[in-house]
């Protein structure tokens, strides 16, 4: 496991030649499309609809992942219960159980689909990795250096890519990671410059999923931009746009009284059937100054900030996109604030309030579509 890097320079100095002798394509190398705002497709739209709330009464915390096998199960992985496993309909089948002889995960599992359309799931603290067969029960186990991450994808063969930001000596500076078949840290690449975590880690967070073709997306957080990685981990294509409502910033935001809240783009996943990407995004809410808040001074005079409504700082944004044009297919934005995408049309989302969350299963369908596709 690589240690933890006391002085944040060393980190910086660290991670310029933390590669191994591995690089990933330069942004230059990659073609680069500029998202036009208006919508291409009059007839299109989108139709979002909550299908069901978990029961808070479960207290199950806030989603922490979440994947779809080839059998249709849903697994969602909650921050104070093990992964749940639903139906479509949005009903919780069961629990996911970690490894043979253990019920137990020691913290909140990143899920992720794996080889054969299967489910993995990482328990980063137990540094164990868990293969699951169709049944939802664990196949084999492997120990593993990988961390904490936002989002996992394994590649062809085998290897793991995962999005996280770590001040380590090798992953400083960089928002990807990869990772042997074993589960041990090989490179960690993402921009043409490693970044000062410091003053920049909104900067290097990364979202990322399949891509149909053995690579991945990967979306960046405070910047509206997507790249595609091939299996080779080349950047192929990268998706950018500036609208008025998303200008890009690199440091953590601290909630506000006199401000709106950053938008920020949690997820893309490509429709491999359809051609397209759909992406969401958190956008304040028209009614965010309304959310009011209470003040927490600590013991050095800095002053913190949490909403007395939480419901009322966000809404989502949802977009589907044609890559092959950089359009804007149609869009939708919604009272509700969705934080992950899994495939066949499922979001997962949260609802907060000053009485705890609520974890929401939703169901997104595009209506109007005739055609286009991902090149």
């Amino acid at each position: 496991m690589a240690r933890a890097c006391q002085v944040p320079i060393g980190c910086l100095l660290a991670a310029v030649i933390s590669t191994s002798g591995f690089a990933a394509a330069s942004a230059q190398e990659a073609a680069t499309r500029v998202v036009h705002e208006s919508v291409s497709c009059p007839a299109c739209r989108i139709v979002a609809t909550r299908v069901r709330a978990l029961r808070s009464a479960l207290n199950l915390g806030e989603p922490f992942s979440a994947v779809r096998d080839r059998s249709g199960h849903i697994v969602v992985s909650l921050q104070a219960s093990p992964p749940v496993v639903l139906n479509v309909r949005g009903t919780i089948l069961r629990f996911l159980e970690a490894g043979r002889g253990r019920t137990d995960f020691s913290s909140p599992p990143v899920v992720f689909s794996c080889e054969h359309g299967l489910i993995c799931a990482l328990d980063p603290r137990a540094q164990r990795l868990y293969f699951y067969d169709s049944t939802l029960s664990c196949a084999r186990e492997l120990r593993s250096e990988m961390l904490p991450a936002n989002s996992i994808v394994q590649l062809p063969n085998g290897e793991f890519v995962e999005a996280g930001v770590w001040p380590t000596p090798e992953m400083a500076g960089y928002p990807l990671h990869r990772y042997s078949t074993e589960g041990a840290w090989r490179a960690s690449f993402g921009v043409d410059v490693p970044l000062f975590i410091d003053t920049a880690s909104e900067g290097l967070q990364r979202s990322i999923s399949p891509d149909g073709r053995g690579g991945f997306w990967a979306a960046h957080r405070s910047a509206w931009e997507i790249e595609r990685w091939d299996s080779t981990l080349r950047v192929t294509l990268r998706i950018v746009r500036n609208p008025a409502w998303f200008q890009p910033y690199a440091q953590p935001h601290h909630l506000s009284p006199d401000s709106a809240p950053p938008p920020q783009l949690l997820a893309v996943i490509e429709d491999t059937a359809m051609g397209l990407v759909w992406s969401i995004a958190r956008v304040p809410s028209t009614r965010w100054q309304s959310a009011g808040v209470t003040a927490r001074v600590t013991p050095d005079g800095r002053r913190f900030y949490a909403p007395l409504h939480p419901d009322r700082l966000y809404q989502s944004l949802i977009e589907v996109l044609d890559p092959s044009k950089a359009r804007v297919v149609a869009r939708l934005r919604i009272n509700a604030t969705l934080v992950r995408l899994v495939p066949g049309g499922i979001a997962i989302g949260v609802r907060r309030s000053s009485r705890g969350t609520v974890t929401e299963l939703w169901r997104l369908r595009l209506e109007g579509w005739s055609g286009g596709g991902v090149r």
